[in-house]
């Protein structure tokens, strides 16, 4: 079961089975070179936080490495649900 939750716009969530993004905070439009946002990561009740640019392919890559290793599942299953970044 995937979802968009765009209800609380301070609070945008992401559903994935188990696995939740949520980006906390709003938007900022100036600036749009870059799409900084905080990012919360949920497997299970364990959660990761973590500033991120969402156009920067290396920061993205590392965050889906670093949630493998935390939730230990694969990363190609986390690259499954995020964004392509081709």
């Amino acid at each position: 079961m995937a979802g968009l939750n765009t209800s609380n716009r301070e609070y945008i969530i992401f559903q994935y089975e188990q696995l939740q993004f949520a980006i906390l905070g709003r938007f900022r439009i100036e600036g749009l070179d870059r799409m900084k946002v905080t990012l919360k990561i949920e497997w299970k009740n364990v959660a990761i936080r973590h500033n991120l640019d969402l156009y920067n392919d290396g920061a993205l890559d590392k965050i889906i490495r670093k949630c493998a290793e935390r939730f230990s599942l694969g990363t190609a299953f986390i690259s499954a649900v995020t964004p392509s970044h081709e």
